[in-house]
Parts: C-alpha cells; sequence; structure tokens
C-alpha cells in the first residue's frame, strides 16, 4: 500500500477558516482511502500546545489537535522542543506509528541555518519485488489443426447440445472445445515482470532490440552512433506499446466504447477492493481493522442501546386463541 506523505505550514496562526480548509482537505482524503497510511510534518506553529498530553487553552489549536488525534486517530511523536526559543512547533502526525522508528530532533543549525531545529526519522517499509505470475497461451504454429478437425467433426454436436438452453449450450459447448484444444495445441509460458495484458511477442522483440542497444550504447567503447539508435528503438517501442494497448482495450464492433479489458486493467493498477479500506462514523475514520471494529461496535450500540419508548396496549382477551394455550 502507497504512504501518503503531507506537510503545512504555520496553520496554527491562521484562524478558524484557514482550519475548516485543511480539515476539508483532510477529511476528503480519507473519504477517498488515501489516508490509510498517512504521515504529516511541517512547521505547524501551535506554540501553546503540551506536549505529550496536548492540552491548550487555544480554540483553534484544540480544534487541530481534535481533527487529527480523535477524528483521524493520528499520534504525535515530537515531544522536545524544535525551535532556538524553547516552543514545539516542528510536528510529527502519522497513523502508522509502528512504522516510525529513531524519531531525532537535531541540534540548532546542524540541518540547515535556521532558527527551527532539523528532525530526521526512519521509516520502516518492506518493499519486495512484485512477482508477476507466467502467463499460459496457445502456440498455434504447432497445433495439430488436422487431428483437431477430426475429432470436432466425430462430435454430435445436436445430441449433446440440442437438450440444454444457450446458455448451459454455451458453457458445455466451450469446455469440450478447450479440452481439444489442450490435446491438439501445445502451450508456451511467458513471464514478464511488470507487464500489462497487452504485451506480446511484438513487444517483446522490439524491447529486447532496445535493451541490446542501450547496453552497447553506454558500454566503454559505445558511440553516437550507437546512442541514435538506442533512442530510435526507444521511440519504436513506445509506438508499439501504445498501438498495443489501443487494440486492447477498444471495442472494435464500436470504437466509441472501452472493452471491459481496459477496465481489468484500470482495477489491476488501482488495486481497488470492495472491501472498505477507510471506515468512517460520527466524524472519525478508521483504517487499522482493530479500529474499525470499534467504529462498528459503537454504531450498533447507538441503534439498540436506547430504552425502547413503545406505549402499545395489548388486550390478550380480545383473542381467544391466546387463552387457550397451555
Amino acid at each position: 500500500k502507497k504512504i501518503n506523505i503531507s506537510t503545512f505550514y504555520r496553520v496554527g496562526n491562521l484562524g478558524i477558516e484557514n482550519f475548516e480548509s485543511v480539515k476539508t482537505h483532510l477529511t476528503s482524503l480519507a473519504g477517498k482511502k488515501k489516508l490509510d497510511k498517512h504521515i504529516l510534518i511541517g512547521d505547524l506553529n501551535f506554540p501553546e500546545i503540551s506536549w505529550p498530553d496536548h492540552s491548550t487553552s487555544v480554540e483553534v489549536h484544540k480544534k487541530f489537535v481534535d481533527l487529527l488525534m480523535l477524528d483521524l486517530n493520528h499520534s504525535q511523536l515530537i515531544n522536545k522542543p524544535t525551535h532556538k526559543n524553547g516552543n514545539t512547533l516542528d510536528l510529527l502526525f502519522t497513523n502508522i506509528p509502528e512504522q516510525i522508528d529513531d524519531v531525532t530532533v537535531m541540534d540548532y543549525k546542524e540541518a540547515c541555518s535556521s532558527d527551527h531545529f532539523g528532525i530526521k526519522f526512519t521509516l520502516k517499509v518492506n518493499v519486495a519485488p512484485k512477482k508477476m505470475p507466467k502467463r499460459s497461451m496457445y502456440n498455434f504454429k504447432k497445433a495439430d489443426w488436422r487431428n483437431l478437425n477430426f475429432d470436432l467433426k466425430k462430435i454430435d454436436w445436436d445430441k449433446i447440445i440440442g437438450m440444454h438452453d444457450p446458455f448451459s449450450s454455451w458453457e458445455v459447448f466451450k469446455k469440450i472445445l478447450f479440452k481439444l484444444c489442450d490435446n491438439h495445441i501445445p502451450k508456451k509460458s511467458f513471464r514478464y515482470q511488470f507487464q500489462p495484458p497487452w504485451f506480446d511477442s511484438d513487444c517483446a522483440k522490439v524491447l529486447h532490440e532496445k535493451e541490446k542497444w542501450r547496453a552497447r550504447a553506454n558500454s566503454p567503447g559505445g558511440t553516437v552512433e550507437d546512442y541514435n539508435k538506442f533512442r530510435q528503438l526507444r521511440s519504436d517501442y513506445k509506438k508499439v506499446m501504445d498501438e498495443k494497448m489501443r487494440l486492447n482495450v477498444q471495442d472494435e464492433t464500436d470504437p466509441a466504447l472501452v472493452s471491459k479489458k481496459f477496465w481489468k486493467h484500470v482495477k489491476s493498477k488501482t488495486k481497488s477492493t470492495r472491501i472498505p479500506e477507510t471506515v468512517h462514523y460520527q466524524g472519525q475514520y478508521r483504517t487499522k481493522p482493530s479500529d474499525q471494529a470499534d467504529l462498528f461496535n459503537a454504531y450498533f450500540c447507538d441503534q439498540f442501546s436506547d430504552k425502547s419508548k413503545y406505549d402499545i396496549d395489548i388486550d390478550m382477551g380480545a383473542n381467544r386463541s391466546f387463552l387457550d394455550l397451555e
């Protein structure tokens, strides 16, 4: 998942109107799932706030603290003065404190010539290379078309699909066809890292040629001609990829439409999911499962905790069936 890093400057002395703008911006990000992992750092200029208990008598400062620490579930990790006059003005808010380590307030003018002290910290991120599974495709150049056609002609299609509705017949037909294709058409595997669905043998051929000339141009004996050749192949590769993408995502029957393949690619790139990553209730936004569970508990508690105010008088004698029950 991506980490969103934000910075603000001197928002503490710009008044309520500025606070409302910041609140709108951050809650909008939270609603769009972009505060799942968030770090906010900068000279926020809250000199009247006492850390780490975050107490203050200034209204606008308290609003900022409540927004970040209560509504958005952030923690503040700087508890030492960051200004030469002894104020803690430069702050570090985050909702992933477990991924931040070695928070250090540097000495005066250690980072640069300023009346503020520098802040440094370590962000613990484990980024593993994305491994793409091998794609398997039919190798039609080596297909045994003669035996495939022979097996297809032997099938009594009227008997097999005649007893089914169109939808079931289509499924039966595909199952038989692909089984025969597996028997008579060999498959070959492709494994390309970070390649889109439209990457095929044409793209691979141009890419291989481009990388060959890249290595030659960057070698100690590379010449201007080698570099120009590489530039040309780089341009050719981009054109091939653009054309393959266009052919892959457009609906040939209607150029005004976009095929399902396009939306499949968009979904793979956006990492969208039907399970909400951010849950909010009564202005509070939570991304961690345990905190989300607490919000759900609060919601259900609010629905059923109040005593019922129904006052309905039921006359049990009006219906003799109730009296007959033993």
